[in-house]
């Protein structure tokens, strides 16, 4: 916020910062206030103070700190409390004419982290008879008393340290920090400030899930006749490809926190703030247990309602099997919508896009239209279908091991066994987390 109380007397202005300050601690976040010469009842309402002086920081702490800073910086005595905020200026108005008349001969005062999150090289040019001081700290000799004395002595030195001084060097912040700081925002930001949203994905979720075993109700439970085996494992198979859909459709409610997540790394790309990989595994790794916990509220759902067992296997081998079918395919459907919406230029064309490829993968996965009936020419789309592998996990899960051919009978047997399947959609996953990462990175703000 930049000058909001600029134009205002004294007791609007602190109306408006007692009212900008309830805000911030109702809502939980955080205000960043740009302001000029505040009166002593505005600044008794900040938390922190980022004090600069030429466009350098000379103090960045809270305000419980300006006693040490008086003590160890400015080598001055506190003033009394209303004339804190005046005389805070009035030293940053002359910092560098302090530290050229303050400092010892041989060393110059440096802000320490605690007060300037770096360290401050200081450079000062002195009259006659003074030292100058130098970046590095070393002496150099006072200028001529002749002639120009009044003036400082014009070297090359001099517009080095001038250059040195004007180019702001960010502190070396390690990648974990960078990376928990990008987690840390998208957490605060889309979940635990956002639990409407989180509490709703989870009863669509859920919702979809009843809807679905309503329709399909107790359709696992297949009769032992080998004549008619096989055809009620057929409608097995198409109630399996409609959890599969969901899993790939219901990822679409996450466009507008994709497209907001791709415009904050757009807009802050320039400053080069974060790598564009922090954004995404971020993102992904939040979705991850979101899905995890949608997952397990579609197993609890689907499974008993729909008499969803292998006979060949306990009810635990069946029920995680079923799990590890929902959320495998969850994620790989979530990493699917995340790249289209990066490539895409808008919701609009990044909703239709996301439409399109799992269009195609639903009518090529082989549970609709048998492989056979499918043109040769595009029969090859089969295995870059997700659907696919996601349905062969789910009928796999319930037939193997039991006298049923259905698996065989719709070539729904590429790869062979659920491992294998399961490694696939994982490869499918990074693949697209990988081109989202790179799609990512060429992302720029346009204004």
């Amino acid at each position: 916020l930049d000058e909001i109380t600029s134009g205002l007397d004294s007791e609007n202005a602190l109306i408006v910062m007692k009212l900008l300050k309830k805000m911030c601690v109702s809502l939980r976040v955080a205000a960043a206030v740009v302001i000029h010469q505040p009166s002593m009842e505005v600044f008794e309402r900040f938390d922190r103070l980022v004090l600069l002086s030429r466009g350098r920081s000379i103090y960045s702490d809270k305000l419980s700190g300006l006693p040490t800073f008086y003590d160890d910086v400015l080598q001055h005595k506190m003033p009394e409390t209303h004339h804190i905020p005046t005389d805070l200026l009035r030293h940053a108005s002359n910092w560098e004419c302090q530290l050229s008349n303050s400092a010892p001969s041989d060393s110059v005062p440096i802000v320490n982290d605690r007060h300037a999150g770096r360290d401050a090289k200081q450079d000062s040019s002195a009259g006659v008879g003074e030292e100058t001081m130098s970046t590095n700290g070393s002496k150099s000799q006072p200028p001529s008393q002749h002639g120009t004395s009044d003036l400082p002595e014009t070297s090359p030195e001099l517009f080095t340290s001038s250059r040195e001084l004007q180019a702001f060097t960010a502190p070396q912040v390690s990648m974990f920090w960078k990376f928990r700081t990008v987690f840390s925002r998208n957490l605060q930001n889309h979940y635990v400030r956002n639990l409407t949203n989180l509490a709703a994905r989870l009863v669509i979720y859920g919702s979809t899930s009843l809807s679905v075993s309503l329709i399909f109700w107790d359709i696992g439970n297949i009769d032992d006749d080998p004549s008619t085996m096989n055809e009620q494992a057929r409608y097995v198979v198409g109630a399996g490809l409609f959890l599969s859909q969901c899993s790939f459709l219901l990822p679409f409610s996450q466009i507008s926190t994709f497209f907001f997540d791709k415009s904050v790394f757009a807009s802050e790309s320039a400053l080069a703030l974060y790598p564009s990989w922090m954004y995404s595994v971020s993102q992904f790794l939040l979705e991850a247990w979101v899905l995890a916990l949608a997952s397990l509220v579609q197993t609890t759902i689907a499974k008993p309602m729909m008499s969803l067992s292998n006979p060949a296997w306990s009810e635990s081998e069946s029920f995680f099997t079923l799990l590890a079918f929902f959320i495998i395919s969850g994620l790989t459907g979530n990493a699917l919508i995340l790249l289209t919406c990066m490539v895409a230029f808008s919701q609009d064309l990044g909703f239709l896009l996301g439409c399109t490829v799992v269009t195609i993968s639903l009518a090529a996965s082989g549970g609709f239209v048998p492989f056979a009936i499918i043109p040769e020419s595009i029969r090859w789309l089969q295995w870059i279908s997700p659907v696919k592998y996601s349905l062969q996990i789910f009928i796999m899960a319930l037939f193997d091991g039991t006298d049923t051919t259905i698996v065989q009978a719709l070539d729904l047997d590429v790869p062979s066994d659920i491992t294998h399947n399961i490694l696939v959609l994982i490869f499918m996953f990074a693949l697209c987390a990988v081109t989202t990462i790179v799609t990512m990175s060429f992302q720029r703000e346009v204004r």
